[in-house]
């Protein structure tokens, strides 16, 4: 590497130290049964007016103000201090942005002086910003926490004296339905040098339940972030689809995965011009109609499961 180029990387990094992101798991961590959480629940005193969404077994009731969610449990009221939460017959999970501190991967994508490009992956521990769901129960204690962390990236151009670096933060799709939440976890990347998704994690789906993690689905990884999601449900039926572009921003394959619960009705894994259906890749929306059918889009028509059965309906131009 030229002088010049060992200089940009110097910069590079030292820029990156004061905001770099992890690239981590989400195993649930548990805490003590008998701990009452502020990361579920804070006290609250303000007076309470609001909306009541409904009311416990246990006689706590919660409502929608325009604070927030609060908890009332007999003379005492509590805020749901979070951006997100979803509410179950076992408690309710909550989704916040935090910061902490952690060894974390850098993303370096350099172009040396001879038009050579290297990209690699490096550790340095720094205050992180990550996404923190948890979840608990209604009178406070905490059951689990599950982690999503960004990446990272930092782009050098020795040619041009060129250096500009920024963060990738996990997308999140949540819906809830038979008691779970519902979670499509994907990374994402640098819109002009989209090779860093490359090095991040795969992309996952969860259903989370009382314990954390219930189910766990391995996407995969991809050259560049996958687009076109979607994930919804009617309370009973969950659809979850996505598509999968290739490096120059064309269609290479899409993926639809429908549940009942914790069980999978239908996966599949759509590629251009798919034989088997005459049909295309995924542009990105689903929904569950009223006979509780799921149907999504396909470039050159629909894709409907209704009853066990999939049917590809092409469009009268396609």
């Amino acid at each position: 590497m030229s002088r010049r180029g060992t200089v940009l990387l110097i910069i590079a990094v030292g820029i990156l130290v004061g905001s770099l992101v992890a690239l981590r798991g989400s195993t649930p961590t548990n805490t003590p049964e008998n701990v009452v959480s502020s990361g579920c629940f804070i006290p609250y005193s303000s007076s309470l007016e609001g909306h009541l969404l409904f009311k416990n077994p246990d006689g706590s009731e919660v409502y929608n103000t325009t604070n927030g969610y609060i908890i009332k449990r007999g003379n005492s009221a509590y805020l749901i201090n979070a951006s997100k939460a979803f509410f179950f017959d076992w408690g309710f999970i909550v989704v916040r942005n935090t910061t902490t501190k952690r060894t974390v991967p850098i993303v370096l994508y350099q172009i040396d002086a001879n038009s050579v490009v290297n990209m690699s992956v490096r550790s340095v521990t720094s205050d992180v910003s990550v996404k923190v769901l948890t979840g608990c129960t209604y009178d406070g204690k905490q059951l689990w926490i599950m982690e999503f962390d960004p990446y990272l990236w930092s782009y050098s151009d020795a040619r041009r004296n060129r250096v500009t670096n920024g963060t990738a933060y996990p997308e999140l799709l949540f819906t809830q339905a038979n008691g779970y939440l519902y979670l499509l976890a994907y990374q994402t990347s640098s819109s002009d040098v989209q090779d860093f998704r490359t090095y991040a994690p795969n992309d996952y789906f969860y259903i989370i339940g009382e314990n954390g993690t219930v189910e766990k689905f391995d996407l995969g990884g991809s050259t560049v972030p996958i687009r076109n999601t979607f994930l919804v449900s009617n309370g009973s039926y969950v659809l979850m689809g996505f598509e999968k572009p290739q490096l120059d921003g064309s269609p290479r394959s899409g993926y639809v995965m429908i549940l009942n619960g914790t069980e999978v009705l239908f996966r599949r894994s759509f590629q251009m011009n798919d034989p088997t259906c005459l049909c295309h890749v995924i542009p990105g929306w689903g929904r569950i109609d009223e006979k509780g059918c799921a149907v999504f889009g396909l470039y050159t028509g629909e894709g409907r499961y209704c009853n066990g059965e999939f049917t590809y309906v092409a469009n009268s131009t396609g």
